[in-house]
């Protein structure tokens, strides 16, 4: 929370402005220095969308009720088992897969190879070769350390709820523990596990060899004490019948579960120390879970919660052979689904914890729902996950697709279940519904449906594929047989009849993923009172499975249920994984995208253009929010000559009238009510030519081209790398203290090992930015998501140079015909003369097609701003063959471009950002590159572009080829209170010639930055304020122009008129100021000034709209000549403003190093209310004006548009 200080001391220091009219001395510090100080001064504005009253709170749900979130917890008898990272290789229980890690060895077997089996204990005496097993050894805690057995300093148990799982002091037999003990009574022991009992090995009768010897059992004892474990060497017995063979039912039940023979009964033993530092998967779910609906109370993202988990009569087998019967092996058994769909039978599907949803409807917390949530947490506590060692009980099995369609029918909110009993059934009389997921009507405050379109979503948390399951309506069943929406090898079997583990005859595929799509898809409250879609989201979170290992049944589930598939190997894991899954939940899905959108940039592909539409998923509690960029295609008929359906061959052109957005399969993609982008006519989702965040996200962080720029002395800025190695320069930007290194150092789950220095300190900061997962188990890793939000930037393509036909018809922002005025094809209509062009070469091309010709190949680029304190340069495109060399002024002449792939370019951190990076990591989601980018190719006499040699020479006042360059001029909206400028002629950002960084304005720590407010400046689709402009010179080499009578030796000065942006407070922002563009030297202001009594004393509001330049002079058509001479912008007060360059300036002895235009002038040309000043008579104006010459009277027109917010 902010300070109430800061705020005071931005009172105060707002007042220190207030009638100040804008100083012209320049800053006398150190611009690098003053950057702290400029980043502090920034923090006393306004920066949070909350604290401003932005449109931020757009982000959140929008039905008037809380989001609906039902956890599925798996409480199939696998839970038992300690977590790994993937699934089991076998649907055996208990899995040990864990028994030789692929990846992790441990040290003693590195030094001992031919041990066998590696994982298990050595029979030896020694405590180095206890540490046995590479899984356990590899194991972390949540601060990065390695098991500890020490005895007085033990792990405690991980929920205080249940003590006894597990008591530090004592030994655990593998999986002897249930749902209510943790001390398991195995047969032929009594009483609790001490270590002799734990470690005395099988002593029943029904022909088992598992016994120890004594060795063994000293030898058990010895390892669990030291490593925490201790596994047999030849734990496998005799025991396990051969796949597809039925032991004879005289056997004990006991003895037909093969697979517990081969794990428990003193197998494996476990210290509790160590089954508290590593718990079993059901303790980990159940604490993440009570976590969750306590924190409900006080968290400021609540959700309402329901819990469901599988029917206890989940064992999901139908058998024929006589008892007792062993599902697993025994072939009279049936575990899949029945031949076809009969309705559920006893014991499928899910089972109703909850009673009902907590909070009641219309509730907005949980402050008045104590009840509701402790009798939750007490129902998620007392959930069974059976017992695996009582007798004739036969493990449950995991029926995840009929659970998850028995949730659809509870949240679907019908209390006729119109939808789900209107299903076919294809044999007998049942029914596809549940009585106890059938909800309560209205009013009824627990019912799960409070409101049309209330947002649903179910949380799975599973720890394996689905197995005895799939009894679901014969259309799913179908749509899985024939492919569905399950995407990978094999990855929709039920397990439990693969014949790998059986020996059985494999069955359709599994239904989960069709399941979850018909779910998302489909509106499943078809009654009369509802209004909307009401459907639901799925995510998948796989307990024991790292995020890498997940299998192809899950993704496939989450990506068809439009959710997310998550993997968690432990605890911290699975907190992180489900407030993951919950801030996809309650935050909208859908970007914001600026205005400017509607602007489809052209890419000169056989007539075809792009369109680059920037989305992000705001985060409640990750500071970067999940950036996108994806580009889409504009098919355009009349261009292509053809329609977009290849069914319709009409080719009239008076029918090929259609304008469509389409993906990279040339589908029109449409948007659904959810802010999902579909194929038209279809539940597919578009597929976009490329996503720059998602081709960052598989970027490593290391290999990023990043830069930042640093100040001399003079101000002078030199771009350089953002690299964790270059500390001596980067460090001292970033505004780090003791306190803010050792808040850093307590956050890292694996900070580096010894003293934490400063420069660690600084490193940490320059990795997490670049990147990298600095707060995570592995540090070096990369961060999800790489990309922050778009939000209210305009992504802007940088195009090649572009032809003298395109610049002078005004089809294309990036050029103005006066780059090459002495041409035919500027068509200037005054007598008004041109800057000359330097003499043609031997190519006979003159400057400007020199440029061009140097250029026309060069890489397209992406620019945009993200809340991730960058400027992105993403890879829109390289030419598809070599460009034909031109020879004069030739017709239109275009590049064919390929549409690149999305990558990152390069990226840029401008200066006054770096002090603040650090915020991102400490404090939360933080506003940064926000703003929008103006790009134009200028000319900047004797400043020589990427072509320039050392031959180059400059010949004053005459255009030369290299003296063209691409310049961007950014803004940072409410990310900053400054522009910046590059010159990115050479687009490639390559280490030999970044993005030169030209200037910064207001300067750092300058008079300047005290009266500019927030960089606010929406400039696209319009084209940007920068042009050129006509200034006197006493050198004899300037261009003598007469543009009102009068004759002046003048020189043509490419500039950019900044506005001076928004204040939350009306401060600030009261100004403007027109720089050279490349030098970023000022040559006109414009301030606030209450001593004045001519127009400044009426600049009482802030110019967050940007300055639209026009050439225009006298009333007269033919005036235009090349040159800017007007300005219009409105303010905050929805004022409009006219400014005049007519002549050409005239610049005033110096003041303080500054020489300034003297002989312009503005003036107010509206004012919306003279009487008062408030706000609801003076309806503010946001955006450019857009001019027009009145035909008759040939009168300059603006149009400006009054709103609430840019």
């Amino acid at each position: 929370m902010r300070s109430t200080d800061f705020l005071r001391l931005a009172a105060c220091a707002s007042l220190l402005a207030l009638g100040a009219p804008l100083r012209s001395d320049a800053t006398t510090c150190n611009a690098s220095d003053c950057l702290a100080n400029s980043a502090a001064v920034q923090k006393l504005q306004l920066t949070s969308s909350i604290e401003d009253h932005g449109d931020g709170a757009f982000f959140t749900t929008t039905s008037g009720q809380l989001p609906n979130v039902v956890f599925v917890l798996d409480n199939s008898t696998s839970m038992y088992e300690i977590p790994y990272k993937a699934l089991p290789s076998t649907g055996a229980f208990p899995a040990a897969d864990w028994m030789k890690d692929p990846v992790a060895v441990a040290p003693w077997i590195t030094s001992n190879p031919s041990f066998f089996p590696q994982g298990a204990t050595p029979d030896l005496t020694d405590l180095a070769s206890c540490h046995s097993n590479g899984y356990f050894e590899s194991l972390r805690d949540a601060k990065g350390k390695a098991y500890s057995n020490s005895t007085t300093n033990p792990y405690p148990p991980i929920d205080p709820a249940f003590t006894s799982y597990f008591d530090s002091t004592k030994y655990y037999r593998y999986v002897e523990w249930n749902s209510t003990s943790a001390g398991g009574q195995p047969a032929g022991t009594s009483g609790s596990p001490a270590i002799s009992q734990a470690c005395k090995g099988a002593l029943e009768t029904d022909g088992k060899t598992n016994s120890l010897t004594a060795a063994q059992q000293a030898r058990c004892q010895q390892c669990v004490d030291e490593a925490g474990y201790y596994i047999r060497p030849n734990p496998l017995g005799n025991a396990t019948p051969p796949p597809g063979t039925f032991p004879t039912p005289t056997l004990s039940p006991t003895t037909l579960r093969p697979a517990l023979s081969t794990m428990d009964r003193g197998v494996v033993v476990f210290k509790g120390n160590w089954l508290n530092f590593y718990p079993p998967k059901f303790l980990i779910a159940r604490k993440v879970v009570t976590d969750f609906i306590s924190a409900q109370s006080t968290t400021t993202s609540p959700v309402r919660v329901g819990v469901v988990t599988y029917d206890q009569a989940a064992i999901a087998a139908q058998c024929t052979g006589p008892a007792p019967y062993n599902p697993l092996l025994d072939p009279n058994c049936s575990i899949s689904e029945p031949a076809t769909g009969p309705g559920f039978r006893t014991g499928d599907g899910g089972h109703l914890v909850s009673a009902g949803m907590a909070p009641a409807c219309d509730a907005k917390d949980w402050k008045n729902a104590g009840t509701q949530q402790s009798a939750l947490i007490t129902a998620v506590r007392g959930i069974d996950w059976s017992d695996p060692h009582a007798a004739g009980i036969p493990t449950r099995h995991t029926p995840l697709a009929e659970t998850l369609f028995n949730v659809g029918q509870y949240l679907a909110g019908d209390p006729n279940n119109t939808y789900f009993a209107g299903l076919p059934v294809s044999a007998g009389s049942g029914i596809w519904t549940k009585t106890e997921f059938t909800p309560p009507a209205a009013p009824t405050a627990s019912r799960p449906l409070c409101a049309d379109c209330q947002q649903n979503s179910v949380i799975l948390i599973t720890d394996g594929l689905s197995c005895g399951d799939n009894n679901v309506p014969d259309d799913l069943r179908a749509s899985a047989a024939a492919g569905g929406n399950c995407k990978g090898t094999n990855c929709g079997v039920d397990v439990c009849n693969d014949k790998s583990v059986t020996g059985g005859t494999v069955v359709s595929p599994n239904t989960l993923p069709d399941v979850a799509k018909r779910l998302a898809t489909t509106d499943l409250n078809t009654s009369s009172s509802t209004n909307g879609t009401q459907s639901i989201t799925t995510h998948v979170i796989a307990l024991g499975v790292a995020q890498s290992a997940l299998p192809d049944l899950l993704v496939s589930t989450a990506i068809a249920g439009g959710g997310k598939a998550f993997g968690a190997t432990s605890l911290p894991e699975l907190q992180k994984k489900v407030s993951d899954a919950i801030t996809n939940v309650v935050t909208r899905g859908t970007a914001f995208s600026p205005a400017g959108i509607s602007s489809l940039q052209s890419t000169t592909t056989g007539g075809g253009s792009a369109v680059f539409v920037p989305r992000f998923n705001p985060s409640l509690t990750n500071p970067i929010w999940n950036g996108h960029l994806f580009r889409f295609d504009v098919f355009n008929e009349f261009v292509q000559g053809k329609h977009l359906d290849p069914t319709n061959t009409n080719t009239d052109p008076a029918s090929l009238t259609g304008v469509f957005l389409v993906d990279s399969q040339q589908k029109e993609v449409v948007e659904d009510d959810k802010g999902n982008f579909l194929q038209k006519g279809t539940t597919n989702s578009a597929i976009p030519v490329w996503d720059a965040g998602d081709k960052l996200q598989q970027t490593p962080a290391a290999s990023r081209i990043v830069y930042t720029a640093i100040a001399d002395a003079s101000g002078n800025w030199t771009t350089i790398p953002f690299v964790r190695t270059d500390t001596t320069r980067i460090g001292p930007t970033l505004g780090l203290t003791d306190a803010i290194c050792a808040q850093i150092q307590s956050s890292m789950t694996s900070p580096p090992a010894g003293t934490f220095t400063t420069a660690m300190c600084q490193q940490a900061v320059i990795d997490f930015v670049l990147g990298k997962d600095v707060f995570g188990p592995d540090p070096t890793a990369n961060r999800t998501p790489m990309l922050g939000d778009i939000f209210h930037s305009t992504p802007v393509l940088v195009d090649p140079p572009v032809d003298k036909f395109i610049c002078q018809t005004g089809l294309h922002t990036q050029c103005l015909s006066t780059l090459f005025g002495y041409s035919s094809f500027a068509q200037v209509s005054s007598n008004i003369k041109q800057t000359p062009d330097f003499a043609a070469g031997t190519s006979g091309n003159d400057s400007y097609e020199q440029f061009w010709l140097d250029h026309d190949a060069r890489r397209r680029i992406v620019l945009v701003g993200a809340n991730d304190g960058m400027l992105h340069a993403f890879n829109a495109g390289t030419p598809k063959s070599t460009p034909v060399a031109p020879t004069g002024d030739k017709g239109i002449r275009t590049v064919d471009y390929g549409p690149g792939d999305g990558a990152e370019q390069w990226a840029f951190i401008p200066p006054d950002q770096l002090p603040r990076l650090v915020l991102m990591m400490l404090q939360g989601h933080q506003i940064t590159m926000d703003g929008d980018i103006m790009v134009r190719d200028v000319w900047v006499d004797g400043k020589g572009n990427d072509k320039a040699t050392s031959q180059f020479a400059n010949q004053k006042f005459v255009k030369q080829p290299e003296e063209f360059h691409t310049v961007a001029v950014v803004s940072e909206r409410q990310g900053g209170s400054h522009f910046f400028a590059l010159d990115v002629t050479d687009t490639e950002g390559a280490a030999s010639n970044p993005p030169k960084m030209l200037w910064m304005y207001p300067p750092p720590c300058s008079p300047d930055e005290q009266v500019f407010g927030q960089s606010w400046a929406q400039y696209a689709p319009h084209a940007p304020p920068i042009g050129p402009v006509l200034l006197q010179t006493t050198d004899a080499a300037g261009v003598q122009r007469n543009t009102s009578g009068t004759a002046f030796l003048t020189e043509e000065r490419w500039v950019v008129f900044l506005n001076g942006g928004h204040s939350p407070f009306n401060t600030r922002g009261r100004a403007l100021a027109m720089l050279d563009v490349y030098s970023g030297d000022p040559i006109y202001k414009a301030t606030y000034d209450t001593s004045s009594t001519g127009p400044a004393s009426a600049m009482r509001f802030g110019f967050s709209a940007p300055v639209a330049m026009v050439d225009y002079n006298t009333g007269d058509l033919n005036s235009t000549d090349g040159f800017f001479d007007t300005g219009v912008v409105g303010d905050e007060g929805g004022q409009v403003w006219t400014f005049h360059f007519l002549e050409p300036g005239h610049r005033a002895a110096p003041v303080n190093g500054l020489s300034l235009v003297d002989n312009w002038v503005f003036a107010r040309a509206f004012e919306a209310d003279k009487v008062t000043s408030d706000p609801r008579t003076h309806p503010p104006i946001y955006t450019v004006a857009s001019t027009t010459i009145q035909p008759n009277n040939q009168t300059l027109r603006a149009f400006v548009g009054t709103g609430d917010r840019a």
